[in-house]
């Protein structure tokens, strides 16, 4: 899905939810770090059937999910609607 320095897809709005945010800091990273693995079609710790309803969701449209883990271990999970035009990173406690 890496196509030159371009996204694979339109994030629209990005978001991010105080948590993630305070454990992002915590961490020592920015969200920009995972957006890039997203948007170049790396899905972090997902299993095959999630990767392949990504890779559908970019063809059909579709809700499109990612899962990282921070320096320190912190689950953080990257969605964007099914319209593609709000992308959110959060906690997965917060969903």
């Amino acid at each position: 899905c890496i196509r030159d320095s371009h996204y694979c897809f339109d994030f629209g709005k990005l978001w991010v939810t105080k948590a993630a945010r305070d454990a992002l800091k915590q961490a020592g990273q920015e969200p920009e770090h995972f957006i890039r693995r997203y948007g170049h079609g790396d899905w972090g710790d997902l299993g095959p059937d999630d990767w392949f309803r990504n890779i559908h969701a970019l063809e059909d449209g579709g809700r499109v999910f990612a899962a990282y883990r921070t320096s320190l271990g912190t689950k953080i999970w990257i969605i964007t609607d099914a319209e593609q035009h709000d992308t959110t990173i959060l906690l997965p406690e917060e969903y």
